[in-house]
């Protein structure tokens, strides 16, 4: 365990997960470990962080994590944010949402539920305006997550207030000015308000850090025709 935490430190996540993977294969040997709650969140984490959201999903539905929750010292919408997010990367969509749910349900001011939920609000069709409501919220807590922003920028994109979500878009750059998917939103909403020049020195960077993307090469073309 204290292996894996050093590893997560420097930046070691493979090294990391394969020490959480080895020391909870021991706790589970082991009923009397005490730490086993601690290996699963820390290994779940990982999962979600890594993009191996389907181990993620395996590992927090194999266990007692969500029934147990706080009564063994975790936080309910901890867990279940990071269950929300596994299901999300795998397509669960429905799933994500009533997990998702269920978090904000234990704690009202989780921003990084309230985000994720209304985005999947808007992919679900279950409300723009709600899901804009969420992601609103979700930045009033925590300004700090670039990714939050651009879920705000995304929603006002698709409800056509391109102004606000210029505005937002911005705000998402500032905090991680190498994100394609960030350039190409803002490639976008250039797009729509006429600003042809200025959407294709987004698609433009976008190719320059990735000269395959497809998506940009099919954007800027569509401008320059």
């Amino acid at each position: 365990f204290n292996m894996g935490v050093t590893s997560l430190l420097i930046g070691e996540e493979d090294r990391s997960i394969k020490c959480f993977e080895q020391a909870l294969a021991v706790a589970k040997r082991k009923p009397e470990t005490n730490n086993k709650n601690d290996l699963l969140m820390q290994l779940g984490k990982l999962y979600c962080r890594t993009g191996k959201f389907s181990k993620a999903v395996t590992l927090f539905e194999s266990t007692n994590l969500i029934k147990e929750g706080s009564s063994k010292g975790l936080a309910g919408d901890t867990v279940l944010r990071y269950l929300g997010e596994a299901y999300k990367g795998t397509g669960k969509n429905k799933k994500a949402v009533t997990v998702l749910q269920r978090a904000i349900h234990y704690n009202p001011h989780d921003a990084f539920s309230l985000s994720m939920l209304g985005e999947l609000y808007a992919v679900e069709n279950q409300g723009d305006d709600i899901a804009l409501s969420l992601c609103e919220q979700a930045v009033e807590l925590d300004d700090v997550p670039w990714m939050y922003w651009y879920r705000l920028a995304w929603i006002r994109y698709r409800l056509k207030d391109y102004d606000l979500a210029l505005k937002d878009v911005r705000e998402c750059s500032r905090r991680n000015n190498k994100s394609l998917q960030t350039l190409m939103l803002a490639g976008k909403i250039y797009a729509k308000m006429g600003r042809k020049r200025l959407a294709a020195a987004k698609y433009e960077k976008v190719l320059s850090l990735d000269p395959a993307h497809r998506k940009a090469t099919a954007e800027l073309s569509k401008i320059r025709e």
